[in-house]
């Protein structure tokens, strides 16, 4: 019986092997792929869990914080532009901010202490220390919020320098417990809290329950401040007591203030003033600060640290206005205390400035205020950081510190006339092209439309003008007036960017005059200074200028 083979060609199994290959490759490329994603996925997974900038910078994975966004990421690009970044510790690569020191967070009370002792049915304003990186998170709206068994309590609070100060509120609650403990929280953009990585909190406490006997009451610590009260029969807070005798009043009539710091105050923002005392006496009593501005008394809590008071300034609403024309103004500080003999010791000036009252780059510099000039913004200011972003600053000669530009030599000004006079003189009815040196110093102004600006009589003129060099060439016009006056001075600005003018120091002017109005006779007229181009002109018996003259 004859078999039949059939005969299968070799490159037809060659090619099964190489398509058996890709698969195995592609099966195991897929499976590869698949592993990394689930990594990706598991990492932006793992980042989105963790609710505070502390909690996810520290973490093993490479997780990041988005400041203003108030999350914890893995993908940066995509969910924290145009955001601050705090990178994590296990980010990888350089970074300007990284780790938990760069969260903003409560740092630390003013004792140190994770523990806010407050007796129960006591009013108090809790401080707190904390780290703020960011300038539009101190100009948010600050709250401080409290739990006190389960309820929520929100006050308004005030962020000056460093420290938070809360709104004053009674600390209270219901049951017998010697004491409870309320969770704090400081929260800035209306619902995003800063990290509390010591878990600072407030205990309210009860002397009473505290303790049942004397002898409990009495080895109580010191901290809580108990004792043993007579009338009442039971452990109290001291100053709760009945059978307390009634503090001496103090005598500060000899007590000065030696020190402020800072005298200059800027009226637009509230800050921590520090008051060195002489000869003040050791004393348990509650202070507060007096500013005496214009007839009126503004008082502001104020705490105090050995020979050392310190208070914040008044809030900007209650401070009066400046007047126009007026840059500042002095307030008498002083102190008051509950137990006092005298109703206000110590007294110093402090000056009250407004940085925003300047119209002009020279006079914002050279004030005797610590403002700036923002050159594009056209705006005298305190609070560079916050109005002067990405801007060319000229910071004035009290700023403090180095800087680039400095003082009025780097203000955009029209610095003279090329005949070196500050008159620019042009006889009535004459066609004049106007010219002047000028000084910039950013390119962006350079790139602008120029015009030149004449008030004539209360009827601004405006015309285009050309940079060539450090020249400013103003279109010619007519110069004339309609009133019998022998001249008017006619105010000259050059306006760049659409409205913001050159500064113009040396008041460099137009005067525009008339020959017959100035001389009524040829001898008044042949007496006229020569700088005027004026004679007696025979043919028409009157003083003309000499280019007028038909003789």
């Amino acid at each position: 019986m004859n078999s039949h083979i059939t005969l299968v060609p070799i490159w037809w199994i060659y090619t099964l092997f190489l398509l058996s290959q890709n698969i195995q490759s592609s099966i195991q490329l897929t499976s590869s792929n698949v592993t990394k994603l689930d990594e990706t996925n598991s990492s932006s997974s793992d980042c989105n869990t963790y609710t505070s900038c502390t909690t996810c910078v520290t973490s093993s994975s490479p997780c990041d914080w988005c400041i203003d966004g108030h999350r914890c990421t893995h993908d940066t690009s995509e969910n924290c532009r145009n955001d601050i970044l705090v990178t994590g510790v296990n980010h990888g690569g350089p970074s300007y901010r990284s780790g938990p020191s760069f969260c903003p967070a409560i740092t630390e009370t003013l004792d140190g202490s994770s523990d806010i002792l407050v007796h129960a049915g006591t009013r108090k304003s809790i401080r707190v220390k904390v780290r703020t990186i960011a300038q539009f998170i101190v100009q948010t709206r600050f709250l401080c919020k409290y739990n006190v068994e389960g309820r929520l309590r929100t006050l308004n609070a005030q962020l000056l320098a460093e420290t938070m100060y809360c709104d004053s509120t009674e600390f209270s609650y219901n049951h017998s417990a010697p004491n409870v403990t309320a969770t704090l929280a400081v929260i800035w953009g209306g619902s995003k809290p800063l990290d509390n990585p010591s878990n600072i909190h407030v205990v309210i406490y009860k002397c009473n329950e505290m303790a049942k006997s004397e002898n409990a009451c009495s080895s109580l610590e010191k901290k809580y401040e108990c004792g043993w009260c007579q009338s009442s029969n039971q452990c109290q807070i001291s100053n709760q007591c009945n059978n307390t005798v009634p503090n001496k009043p103090v005598d500060f009539s000899n007590t000065r203030i030696a020190d402020v710091n800072p005298k200059q105050l800027s009226r637009s923002e509230r800050k921590l003033v520090s008051l060195t005392m002489e000869n003040f006496p050791e004393s348990d009593t509650q202070f507060v600060c007096v500013f005496g501005i214009q007839g009126k008394d503004i008082l502001t809590n104020a705490t105090r640290l050995n020979s050392t008071i310190s208070c914040a300034t008044p809030s900007t609403d209650s401070l009066p206005f400046l007047a126009k024309g007026e840059y500042n103004y002095t307030a008498e500080l002083s102190v008051t205390a509950t137990n006092s003999s005298i109703s206000k010791f110590g007294l110093a000036n402090v000056t009250f400035f407004d940085c925003n009252a300047y119209s002009s780059c020279t006079t914002c510099v050279t004030s005797p205020s610590p403002c700036d000039w923002c050159v594009d913004g056209n705006r005298c200011t305190y609070d560079t950081s916050e109005n002067c972003r990405y801007d060319i600053l000229v910071t004035g000669v009290n700023h403090g510190g180095p800087s680039y530009r400095s003082g009025p030599a780097f203000c955009p000004t029209i610095i003279e006339t090329l005949g070196g006079s500050s008159e620019i003189l042009i006889h009535a009815d004459t066609k004049k092209s106007i010219r002047f040196k000028v000084r910039m110093i950013g390119q962006f102004i350079v790139q602008t439309r120029f015009l030149c600006q004449y008030n004539i009589e209360g009827k601004v003129t405006s015309l285009n003008a050309d940079l060539i060099g450090d020249t400013i060439y103003c279109e010619q016009m007519k110069f004339s007036y309609t009133h019998s006056a022998p001249n008017v001075t006619v105010p000259l600005a050059v306006i760049w960017g659409g409205s913001k003018s050159l500064d113009n120091p040396l008041d460099i002017h137009v005067v525009i005059y008339k020959c017959n109005e100035m001389a009524k006779s040829n001898e008044t007229c042949s007496t006229l200074t020569e700088k005027y181009g004026c004679g007696w002109c025979q043919s028409t018996n009157r003083c003309e200028h000499s280019n007028e003259c038909a003789q």
